[in-house]
C-alpha cells in the first residue's frame, strides 16, 4: 500500500504520480492525500503542456 501527501504544482502531476505508483508492481492499494497549487484540467490534450509538468520536474515525480 502506497501513501501520496505534499503538494504539487498541477493537478494533472498528482494524477500522474497516482498512476504511476498503480502501475508499479507490488503495489496493491493507493491512498491519494495530494494537494495542487493550480487546476490545469481544463486543458485540451493538443494544447502543449505547462512547463511546469514537463522536463526534468515530472522526472523528479
Amino acid at each position: 500500500m502506497v501513501t501520496l501527501t505534499g503538494q504539487l504544482e498541477g493537478r494533472s502531476e498528482c494524477a500522474m504520480a497516482v498512476e504511476m505508483c498503480r502501475r508499479t508492481d507490488g503495489v496493491v492499494a493507493v491512498v491519494d492525500h495530494l494537494t495542487h497549487h493550480f487546476d490545469d484540467s481544463w486543458r485540451r490534450p493538443d494544447e502543449p503542456a505547462p512547463e511546469a509538468i514537463t522536463g526534468n520536474r515530472l522526472r523528479r515525480l
